[in-house]
């Protein structure tokens, strides 16, 4: 290609950016200026050419409308723009506690459909049924007699099933459930998933396994205690939820436990499901487990 028209269509579509900017620019200045005029006047502005228009005039009316600006943030979730259809679901994710059956059905369509991992992150949170304090016997202030560990039980560190899950939507399909066929999924160790073959994976991923506890002890509760894991965790036992784990990257490889004494069958075999989440560089199950038993 001619060197001397290579330069001249550069130069070219250089202007026009440099057009388009200013006009943008124009565009935002006469939107301050109206809505300075006239506060209501915002609405008009919803389908603005420019995205960064729509998105405070949807800003705008989610500050004025609360839940009655749900079927408008609908609509801008498909918008052509993935910064307004990231500001659609935070104030989705906003709105889900003031009106739960309206919102919540529409954030699980966004946790299954969202085009980008950061959207479809906020409508999964927002929209996560599973809720369970962690409460353990050896913090509990009102408990008035000395905890003991009298038998602890060492989970396999090999043999996991290992599944990644990047639409976030396990939990829908049932990974935790303890009838779920998981013959499909990969067997996966203890540790890190990049260095098992899993390479530059980072969002959900979930492991499975099933062991067998001995017969019934005199026991006061039942723990499974982690040893950590990198980053975030959340827990089934026999398809009931134990709670999360959850302290981003300033949780990483911090131990941690949660409990199971009413879950826990004891005698036969059990079906332990942890979902881990991680943001950034590596991720997994990086340290042991245990089932301790506590009189």
């Amino acid at each position: 290609m001619n060197f001397k028209f290579m330069v001249s269509a550069l130069l070219f579509f250089c202007s026009i950016a440099v057009a388009l900017a200013n006009d943008g620019i124009q565009a935002r200045r006469a939107f301050r200026a109206a809505i300075e005029k006239n506060p209501e006047c915002f609405r008009q502005y919803l389908t603005s050419k420019d995205p960064e228009i729509r998105r405070y005039a949807l800003y705008l009316l989610v500050k004025a409308d609360g839940v009655k600006a749900i079927d408008q943030l609908a609509k801008a979730i498909n918008d052509n723009d993935a910064s307004v259809q990231y500001t659609a679901a935070e104030a989705l994710a906003g709105l889900a506690k003031q009106s739960p059956e309206k919102v919540q059905p529409l954030l699980e369509k966004v946790a299954a459909n969202a085009k980008t991992p950061d959207i479809r992150h906020i409508a999964v949170k927002a929209s996560w049924p599973f809720q369970r304090e962690i409460k353990l016997i050896r913090n509990d202030h009102t408990w008035d007699h000395e905890v003991v560990v009298v038998k602890t039980l060492d989970l396999p560190t090999k043999g996991w099933k290992f599944a990644t899950d990047p639409r976030q939507d396990g939990h829908r399909r049932g990974y935790f459930n303890v009838r779920f066929n998981d013959k499909k999924w990969r067997k996966m160790d203890m540790g890190y998933w990049e260095f098992q073959g899993v390479d530059d994976f980072d969002g959900i991923a979930w492991y499975r396994i099933k062991f067998t506890m001995p017969q019934k002890m005199d026991h006061t509760a039942v723990e499974i205690s982690f040893g950590g894991v990198d980053e975030s965790a959340w827990v089934w036992l026999n398809g009931k939820y134990l709670g999360c784990h959850d302290q981003g990257q300033t949780g990483v490889g911090k131990p941690f436990a949660v409990d199971c004494t009413k879950e826990v069958v004891w005698g036969k075999e059990n079906v332990l499901a942890v979902r881990i989440g991680d943001v950034a560089n590596a991720g997994g199950i990086t340290h042991p487990i245990k089932i301790e038993i506590l009189k």
